[in-house]
């Protein structure tokens, strides 16, 4: 089900039922390396399908479907032996590439016995998955830069959270940094984002970028940077929407009057990776640092204060899925577009795009 780039995603008539608007052809991220251990399987539902991850005695990644064709037990509760995983409920033994190999009952394997495998690809400690067309996956990159995960001038925390809300209401509240003032006035407390931010489009990829005067930065920007919270220094701020899957956006903090051997600047980067489960609930993996060593207690207060700014967008987000699923309106009570929605809208177009072609 699609709907027209330049309308809301959420019209429809009568109840909303919520469309399953995903593209399948592209790498979506399924788990941190760490997830994945050498004996425990990991079972997730991503894009409305199971899927188990494991891996092989060599440390690789495998991805498989997670249902076994047998009785549909899910082969994340079984086993991993050597390369293959086993059925948790009559042995059903499955190699990486998803055929079964052995049934403990009977020696002959029917050709049915088998199970869907995906691509993985696992770089800086993720691990992405592919769920369309296998053949496509080999042309297409990861599409968002993860190297600075892996850079040890980068200082960062990362957090894990599931939304009871379409992930393309994430995408689009974060390509519109105007609900900082209202959203996270307690945790961010940036009160200066209040205009619209100019917006760049590619073939792929929608950018905004706003450029703020010197003020006093507020704590999140002041205490890191060492500036503190009086000393006026400007920001450029600005975000990428790379694809449905992956966003990362960046503030560069710079000090207008650096004495000699100072800093003369800093740049905070988050990421976001989004991967819906169903079309009402997502998977949201984020990671927020800085280009510069911090101490271990800030990162420790990072990790416990971090988390309550995404629960901020947590809860607004699924209030705002409660009444779009709950309000049966919807074309009689259209959305209202503002220059600040210029960003999200393209990001609809793009998203729009995407599922046409795969429909066609």
């Amino acid at each position: 089900m699609n709907y027209p780039s330049d309308t809301p995603f959420i019209a429809s008539t009568a109840r909303f039922e919520q469309p399953a608007n995903y593209p399948r052809n592209l790498w979506w991220f399924a788990a941190r390396s760490e997830e994945v251990g050498p004996d425990k399987p990991l079972g997730l539902w991503l894009l409305d399908e199971p899927v188990v991850l494991y891996r092989k005695s060599d440390g690789g990644v495998v991805a498989l479907d997670n249902r076994c064709p047998h009785r549909w037990a899910p082969l994340s509760e079984g086993k991993v032996q050597g390369d293959n995983i086993v059925c948790p409920y009559h042995g059903f033994k499955f190699n990486p590439r998803g055929v079964c190999v052995e049934i403990p009952s009977q020696d002959a394997i029917p050709s049915r016995a088998k199970v869907d495998p995906y691509p993985v690809i696992e770089q800086d400690g993720l691990i992405w998955i592919w769920m369309g067309s296998a053949e496509l996956a080999e042309s297409q990159p990861i599409p968002v830069d993860t190297s600075w995960l892996s850079d040890p001038a980068w200082s960062y925390v990362h957090g894990f959270t599931t939304v009871d809300a379409n992930y393309q209401l994430l995408k689009e509240n974060i390509l519109d940094l105007t609900h900082i003032p209202h959203v996270h006035a307690a945790s961010i407390g940036a009160a200066d984002w209040t205009n619209p931010p100019k917006v760049e489009v590619s073939d792929t990829t929608v950018t905004y970028r706003q450029e703020f005067p010197a003020v006093a930065l507020p704590a999140v920007y002041g205490i890191p940077t060492g500036l503190g919270m009086d000393t006026p220094a400007e920001r450029s701020n600005w975000g990428t929407s790379y694809s449905p899957a992956a966003h990362r956006g960046f503030v560069e903090i710079r000090n207008p009057n650096p004495k000699e051997g100072e800093r003369d600047k800093w740049l905070f980067s988050v990421m976001h990776l989004t991967t819906p489960e169903s079309p009402t609930r997502f998977r949201y993996q984020w990671f927020m640092g800085w280009d510069i060593a911090l101490s271990d207690e800030y990162l420790e207060a990072m990790r416990v204060n971090v988390p309550k700014g995404y629960a901020e967008d947590k809860f607004i987000l699924e209030k705002v899925q409660e009444m779009i699923s709950r309000d049966p309106r919807h074309l009689n009570h259209p959305e209202i577009i503002v220059q600040a929605d210029q960003a999200a809208i393209q990001s609809r177009r793009k998203l729009a795009a995407l599922l046409e072609k795969e429909n066609q």
